[in-house]
């Protein structure tokens, strides 16, 4: 008409472009050649009256639902958007970012995954959230694939009020400790091990008080409530104590041995 509106079955529409199918079946634009080998299929489906779907191909591709979904490679979508298939994320700085805002704020997010290219044949995974205001990355999986924190020594793997479960290292792999690897934890498929490699010495503590303390020239010392009873050296060894005991539970007496002071 002279307003340029174009309608199709719709005296009585307002819209600019209206299409109706009075016969049912639903609605849809069509572009190709013909109806069998068309390229591109919109269609308001009959069966599910508020969707509208995409075919590309001869196949569906796209699905908008009634309720505000989006399907892509699936006709039945039960989230905002969802997925069958691979999904690339990039952009112009060579990163890939995905934010969660609140209320769909991307200014004001609440967390990041970002994909970050170290350079032309690597690359990491970074997960940042938010701390008092502040988008900070807190843990990330290098381009190696170590999971590594974000800033040395500031995160945490579980908390007092909230432990992670069984930790499980295979033989021979250790558990390390200390700036410089001091102190290293493992068992090599036969035995188990702690070294200590740095240079300090190893104590075994119960609470604050000292139950071994082995020294970096070979001393050891055992100790009962804090106190020494017995060291050993390069030449023997030194007991600390006004009596030594020994039970033997094979006879019917105890033999005792006693050391004067």
């Amino acid at each position: 008409n002279n307003v340029g509106q174009v309608k199709i079955t719709a005296p009585n529409s307002g819209d600019m472009l209206n299409l109706q199918n009075s016969t049912g079946g639903g609605q849809g634009l069509i572009f190709g050649v013909n109806t069998t080998n068309h390229t591109t299929y919109w269609k308001n489906n009959s069966s599910s009256f508020y969707d509208a779907t995409f075919i590309v191909g001869g196949a569906e591709r796209v699905r908008f639902t009634g309720e505000g979904s989006v399907g892509i490679g699936t006709t039945n979508p039960t989230t905002a958007l969802e997925v069958k298939g691979d999904i690339t994320v990039h952009n112009t700085n060579n990163q890939g970012d995905i934010f969660f805002g609140e209320h769909g704020e991307v200014s004001d997010s609440k967390a990041l995954i970002r994909m970050d290219q170290i350079s032309g044949t690597s690359g990491e995974l970074q997960f940042h959230t938010e701390g008092s205001g502040t988008l900070s990355q807190r843990w990330k999986i290098d381009s190696s694939g170590h999971f590594i924190p974000g800033a040395v020594g500031s995160y945490n793997i579980g908390s007092a009020t909230a432990e992670i479960g069984d930790v499980y290292v295979a033989d021979s792999k250790k558990a390390y400790f200390g700036n410089e690897q001091d102190l290293a934890i493992y068992h090599n498929g036969s035995h188990s091990f702690i070294d200590e490699v740095g240079t300090g010495n190893l104590y075994i503590r119960n609470g604050t008080k000292n139950s071994i303390w082995c020294q970096t020239d070979g001393q050891v010392n055992i100790y009962h409530n804090d106190t020494a009873k017995l060291s050993t050296s390069s030449t023997g060894i030194t007991v600390t104590a006004s009596e030594i005991t020994h039970t033997n539970t094979a006879n019917a007496g105890d033999a005792s041995l006693y050391m004067t002071e």
